[in-house]
């Protein structure tokens, strides 16, 4: 197995943190991000509870988790994702690969769930890619993952 580590940020939401489950019952090592430390190691916690003591989660505030992972996976509302973005910049290695699940919902601006906005960039990685280093390996994905399959880890049959 490649030693990495995968940092959610955001993991302490419905989808970062059913992604934080999932990556985490495969092997990976995984830090759940979260503006506030203690809900970090809160959300870890409860990983721990659900997959057990063999699995390697911790939480940490979001741009400590950026600094420590290989692969960096923004999963927040739209209308946090430039905030958050510029919250990690700085951690942001070259070497690093952001993976962006933002969907710019109409949410964010009091709109309904099932409409998008229109991004200037084209999509929120695009955005993401306009504030992230030159060079940043970014990838957008998990779009249509709804949250809730996510967490449910029974197996499927």
């Amino acid at each position: 197995m490649i030693d990495r580590t995968i940092a959610v940020i955001g993991g302490t939401g419905d989808q970062g943190f059913g992604l934080a489950l999932r990556f985490a019952k495969s092997g990976e090592n995984v830090i759940i991000g979260s503006r506030q430390q203690q809900k970090g190691e809160e959300a870890a916690r409860k990983a721990h509870e659900i997959l057990g003591s063999n699995v390697t989660v911790t939480g940490m505030e979001n741009a400590k988790a950026a600094a420590a992972a290989d692969i960096i996976i923004m999963s927040v509302p739209f209308a946090a994702h430039i905030d958050m973005i510029k919250s990690v910049v700085d951690n942001v290695k070259p070497d690093d690969v952001f993976v962006d699940v933002v969907v710019p919902l109409s949410t964010a601006v009091g709109g309904g769930a099932s409409t998008t906005l229109g991004v200037w960039e084209g999509s929120a990685a695009q955005q993401a890619a306009r504030l992230l280093p030159p060079h940043t390996k970014i990838a957008s994905a998990f779009h249509s993952v709804v949250a809730e399959s996510l967490q449910d880890l029974k197996p499927e049959y």
